[in-house]
């Protein structure tokens, strides 16, 4: 979804809420600038919570999971069970599930509608791979790609523990005005970055990527 109106929020308003009034939390991943700016004039986000924003895929489905963990251990102490909760929302355990550390596997999104000009590569490492920038940048020239912004994430507090990294590249067609990348460019960089990933890890199989 690249834009949205304020009719279009009002519904997806209503539909939240009527979903929480059962119980059932709705998570949104990847929301575009055009449609994060309209969602936040409409007070949107401030209604739903920030927790529930999400910048990929694999980062909803942790969210979602750390939310029903705290939610269910705080209904065990209590010596209650869903039907008893009435299956109403707890928004108060947004901000312990955000606290909640778990260990994350890899994934590599590539997404065209994250930003107005550039296409978005999100990279998840469950572990730190030694020199894996070097080589991240190396597959990005081979497929004549300019990166325009980058940045790293640190997965963990422990400095202690070997933690992961979120990496964030916006990246550019080099040979064609600068414009984004087509479907099937996308689609030869994810396996080329795939392969040069799991090779850092040890020749670690594809497959062990969440698509």
């Amino acid at each position: 979804v690249v834009t949205i109106d304020s009719t279009a929020v009002h519904v997806l308003h209503d539909i939240v809420h009527d979903f929480r009034s059962r119980g059932i939390q709705t998570a949104f991943c990847q929301v575009g600038n055009r449609v994060e700016k309209t969602m936040r004039k409409a007070k949107f986000t401030n209604d739903i919570g920030d927790y529930w924003f999400f910048p990929t895929v694999h980062d909803a489905v942790l969210g979602c999971l750390k939310y029903q963990y705290v939610r269910r251990r705080q209904l065990s102490k209590e010596g209650k069970t869903e039907e008893d909760n009435n299956n109403k929302d707890q928004p108060d355990l947004a901000n312990e599930a955000f606290a909640v550390q778990v260990s994350v596997a890899e994934e590599i999104g590539i997404d065209n509608g994250a930003h107005g000009n550039n296409t978005v590569v999100n990279i998840t490492l469950g572990k730190d791979v030694a020199m894996i920038i070097g080589e991240i940048v190396g597959v990005f020239k081979q497929h004549g790609v300019r990166i325009v912004r980058a940045q790293m994430e640190p997965l963990g507090e422990d400095e202690d523990e070997q933690s992961g990294t979120k990496h964030t590249y916006f990246i550019r067609n080099r040979g064609t005005g600068g414009l984004k990348l087509e479907d099937e460019q996308i689609q030869r960089l994810k396996d080329d970055l795939e392969s040069v990933i799991a090779k850092g890890k040890g020749g670690a199989s594809q497959s062990s990527f969440a698509l």
